[in-house]
């Protein structure tokens, strides 16, 4: 009887509620990360081809940090909602200070890629990027407390085995030739970058709620982009950008970065960062495949043989992740 008066009351003060959104399915919010994933295995690719023209590795960053807070800036100015989320982004110390270690990650990750891939072939650097399952399923143990069926966790041990045998034959075959210092500096810069991605997916999971998506992206594409700024102004490479760049730029800036960047967001309300990091791995077969066909990069037989144990790997994580 209280909870009928209750309830009477609070439609009495919202006659109009609006009714709550109704989650994805499964299936939907599955299909919309492979899709980013898939999407998201032209970045490297991409990345390189704009640097093949005559372009700085920091100013393809910086550019595709800049082009992204500028088309979302105009939604979150018209959109009230959005002003209020990003006044809330600085209304404690906590807050901002989880937008900055976003930022930064965000930052990170896609300067170390073009970084990295001036030094190593694109499949080298995606193998080795591609470990982040390792640390998300650290971080996510130590500080979200997130627990991991020890089934799955064979399921994790075979992708991660594949992994190690798709780069295994270029990075053991630079050994004692010129190339073995060049191996060494992209090795260690995907490294950092895997490690950056895993602290992005668990703060973003700490930062899903109370945000919506668009204006979210814009704080965390501005501060990067005011970040790479710094870097490019130390490091003293020009900001000049040809025209036959722009078009490509522009689709490494809207697709590969903003599609695949934002849908993390979006996509860890409804699943765990470490499934989400283990579907990415598909991009290691997809990024060897468009590299193949647009850069000419061959891939080794080591990458035919651990692309499929990775995905036999992801494969039995899938199935047992939710098994008691």
């Amino acid at each position: 009887m209280e909870q009928n008066q209750e309830t009477a009351s609070v439609q009495e003060q919202n006659p109009v509620a609006p009714a709550a959104k109704k989650s994805p399915s499964g299936t939907a919010v599955l299909a919309i990360v492979i899709m980013s994933m898939v999407i998201g295995s032209f970045t490297t690719t991409f990345t390189k081809m704009v640097m093949n023209m005559g372009v700085a590795s920091e100013t393809v960053s910086l550019y595709r940090m800049v082009i992204v807070s500028i088309c979302l800036f105009p939604l979150c100015v018209v959109n009230q909602q959005y002003r209020g989320e990003m006044r809330k982004a600085f209304s404690s110390r906590s807050i901002a200070a989880k937008m900055f270690v976003l930022g930064l990650c965000k930052m990170l990750g896609i300067v170390l890629c073009a970084w990295g891939i001036r030094h190593v072939p694109i499949i080298v650097y995606n193998t080795v990027w591609n470990m982040n399952p390792v640390f998300t399923i650290i971080f996510a143990y130590l500080i979200l407390k997130e627990r991991v069926n020890p089934k799955s966790l064979i399921g994790v041990a075979i992708c991660l085995i594949g992994v190690l045998v798709v780069g295994s034959g270029e990075i053991f075959g630079a050994m004692g030739t010129d190339n073995f210092g060049a191996m060494v500096t992209g090795v260690s810069l995907a490294a950092i970058s895997s490690v950056s991605y895993a602290v992005y997916l668990i703060v973003s999971r700490l930062l899903r709620s109370g945000f919506s998506m668009v204006p979210l992206m814009f704080v965390l594409f501005t501060i990067a982009s005011v970040l790479q700024f710094i870097v490019c102004l130390f490091s003293g490479v020009s900001l000049a950008l040809p025209l036959k760049a722009l078009p490509l730029l522009f689709v490494l800036s809207m697709l590969c970065t903003l599609m695949t960047q934002s849908i993390p967001v979006w996509a860890l309300k409804f699943m765990s960062p470490t499934l989400y990091s283990l579907i990415n791995l598909g991009s290691i077969v997809l990024s060897a495949c468009n590299a193949f066909l647009l850069l000419g990069e061959v891939p080794s037989l080591s990458t035919i043989i651990g692309s499929s144990i990775l995905i036999i790997g992801l494969f039995i994580y899938l199935k047992t992740k939710d098994r008691k």
